[in-house]
């Protein structure tokens, strides 16, 4: 790419005389060039990953991007039971949604292909869980930090979870408000699970909630232990365990992410 762009800049004065060929061999120049800064890391993490994924590059890198609540009172957090690995209780929340004009673009431009890893049905169909060639990595994780072609808010896991399956009452959080509080990021790493390298973001957002509405998910925990459950930071750290007490519940490797 850096000798394509070289060759057409000397071409180009060489033919400084001949103002078609010279803005020919400049446009060539210049498609190069953009090509070439669309591939370059623009921060610090891209620059560590692109770093990390430079000697295999057509290995396929599985991805999956979600978002997760932090609900929270006084040092605790609401977890709530898993509905893919009911054995854990996690953060609410879960893997974004690709739009169809999304997939179009992400198989075009960056070669991605089904995760196969989870089972594609109506509830996962369109997840942002996929597997990405490692020479396409950066791109594509500029495409997903623009929130083009894919779900951009954080609201519909929060019906799903909560509204839909009555833990809550939609008129007690007609309009969930939110903030956002950072992007994490997993480090890049071999997954035994998935077998093969994989990396995972989450984008953390926290629940502004009022009084009675904070009384009121108190009401849902207490009214449903098997689905909800306060965790204390302790609790998450250890994945559930508690010195001196039976393990009983297990908190997913995520809710620390949270934190």
């Amino acid at each position: 790419m850096i000798i394509a762009i070289v060759v057409s800049l000397v071409v180009a004065g060489l033919f400084h005389d001949s103002p078609l060929i010279a803005g020919f061999f400049l446009g060539v120049g210049g498609s190069a060039l953009v090509t070439l800064l669309g591939t370059i890391p623009l921060t610090k993490y891209h620059f560590k990953l692109a770093c990390q994924v430079a000697v295999r590059r057509n290995e396929l890198i599985r991805v999956s991007i979600s978002y997760l609540y932090r609900v929270g009172t006084p040092g605790q957090y609401l977890l709530i039971r898993g509905k893919r690995f009911p054995d854990q209780f996690q953060p609410v929340g879960g893997v974004y949604k690709i739009f169809p004009s999304g997939l179009t673009r992400l198989k075009k431009s960056f070669e991605v292909v089904d995760d196969g890893l989870i089972p594609i049905d109506e509830s996962s169909n369109n997840d942002l869980r996929i597997r990405v060639p490692s020479r396409k990595i950066i791109g594509f994780l500029k495409w997903f930090e623009s929130s083009e072609d894919r779900e951009c808010t954080p609201i519909r896991e929060f019906h799903e979870e909560l509204i839909s399956d009555g833990l809550l009452d939609a008129k007690d959080f007609p309009f969930p408000v939110v903030q956002f509080v950072r992007r994490h990021y997993e480090p890049l790493r071999f997954s035994n699970y998935a077998k093969c390298r994989e990396l995972l973001i989450a984008d953390i957002y926290e629940l502004s909630m009022n009084e009675e509405q904070v009384n009121l998910i108190k009401k849902a925990v207490d009214a449903h232990p098997g689905k909800l459950k306060w965790a204390t930071v302790e609790q998450i750290e250890r994945h559930g365990a508690e010195p001196g007490k039976p393990f009983s519940d297990q908190i997913a490797l995520n809710a620390q992410w949270i934190l």
